[in-house]
């Protein structure tokens, strides 16, 4: 579901980007914060550097859990519900390029195959820059603030409350990577602040309704009318998940595996030695029986 709402975006941002405003006739809007920062160009690729950073961090956070599948689960709907929304206000609503200096241009693709082609790389870089993805017509609201915004969410939730110092610095890097961006004159103050708006509040009421199962019983029918898949993917889970690590299982069977074929190599190395050893015996064993029947004969 995650992949094909992906993929749905990136297939409007392509639409999106023919629908664009020609900046030539349209100036950037009027915004407050953007009026009063001066562009910095090598801004919004920080940004995408400190997304990196936070994506590795929670990657590392949910592989160590040991309620994982659940926390991943978790992650995908409220991406999914995020992008979908997303394509929904970009598709509706194209905006102006919110920079001056910029050499986005509206260009109509000549089919509905190229168009594809398109969808396919910003699918697969995932609309960063820092992977030869450019994008145009992207406004309303910000993806980027999106990732950073419910990154700090899930490290916070899913890590022990003493460590302070991880969730500190986890949403001093979502903060600062949304400052770039404006820095950068890539997006409008009103598309961060309604990512940032947006993906808090799904995260806060998801997680609610999943740690209170007191919603979930008072009326099911109603709950699975209203909310499907978060009745589907938590009828299960019964509490709120704690906070336990261990190792994947794949993790101590791959161990189990090295062990087993460094066992075999030890194995296949003794009887080396020991062939070699018996060989190297038996040649000078040989060669001193003919030295001595060499001399006998002289």
């Amino acid at each position: 579901m995650l992949l094909i709402t992906i993929f749905f975006s990136s297939f409007v941002i392509t639409v999106v980007d023919e629908r664009l405003p020609d900046p030539k006739t349209f100036p950037p809007l009027p915004d407050l914060i953007l009026e009063n920062i001066e562009e910095i160009p090598w801004a919004f690729a920080v940004t995408e550097k400190l997304i990196v950073l936070e994506i590795l961090t929670l990657i590392i956070v949910i592989v160590l859990h040991r309620h994982r599948i659940i926390i991943i689960r978790r992650l995908f709907s409220i991406v999914a519900a995020l992008y979908f929304l997303r394509s929904c206000t970009m598709l509706f609503t194209s905006l102006p390029v919110a920079t001056r200096v910029t050499d986005c241009q509206p260009k109509r693709l000549e089919s509905f195959t190229a168009r594809l082609n398109k969808a396919m790389f910003i699918f697969i870089g995932q609309g960063m820059s820092s992977f030869g993805v450019k994008t145009c017509g992207d406004y309303l609201y910000s993806g980027h603030t999106c990732t950073l915004i419910l990154a700090a969410h899930f490290i916070n939730e899913y890590t022990p409350r003493s460590y302070h110092l991880l969730h500190f610095l986890s949403w001093i890097t979502a903060f600062t990577g949304m400052f770039f961006i404006l820095a950068g004159h890539q997006h409008y103050s009103i598309d961060i602040l309604i990512a940032w708006v947006l993906s808090s509040r799904l995260f806060i009421y998801y997680h609610t309704l999943a740690n209170n199962r007191i919603f979930l019983q008072r009326d099911i029918r109603r709950m699975r009318f209203w909310f499907p898949f978060f009745s589907y993917f938590e009828e299960n889970v019964k509490i709120a998940i704690p906070n336990e690590y261990c190792f994947p299982k794949c993790f101590s069977d791959a161990r189990a595996t090295i062990n087993n074929w460094a066992e075999t190599i030890r194995y296949l190395i003794y009887w080396f030695v020991l062939f070699f050893f018996i060989s190297v015996t038996y040649c000078l064993s040989s060669s001193k029986t003919m030295n001595l029947s060499w001399l006998i004969q002289r």
